[in-house]
C-alpha cells in the first residue's frame, strides 16, 4: 500500500499527539510568557527593585527572545 507525500507529512507532523489536543504555538508562548512575567514580577519585588534585580529581569527577557527567534 503505497501513500501519498501529503498523507506521509501529516502522519509526521502528527505523531504522538491525538487531533485536537495539541496547543497551539501562539497559545503555548502567551503562556509561558505570563510565567516568565510573573516571575519578573515577584523578582522584581522580592528584591526590593534593586539594579541587580532590573538586570536579572533583563537577562531573562533576553533569554526569552532568543528562544523565541529560534
Amino acid at each position: 500500500m503505497m501513500m501519498d507525500d501529503e498523507t506521509v507529512k501529516d502522519m509526521i507532523e502528527k505523531a504522538g499527539y491525538v487531533d485536537g489536543l495539541r496547543p497551539q504555538w501562539r497559545d503555548s508562548v502567551d503562556v509561558i510568557q505570563s510565567i516568565i512575567n510573573l516571575h519578573n514580577q515577584n523578582l522584581l519585588r522580592d528584591a526590593g527593585y534593586t539594579r541587580q534585580a532590573h538586570n536579572q529581569a533583563a537577562e531573562i527577557r533576553q533569554h526569552w527572545t532568543r528562544v523565541l527567534q529560534g
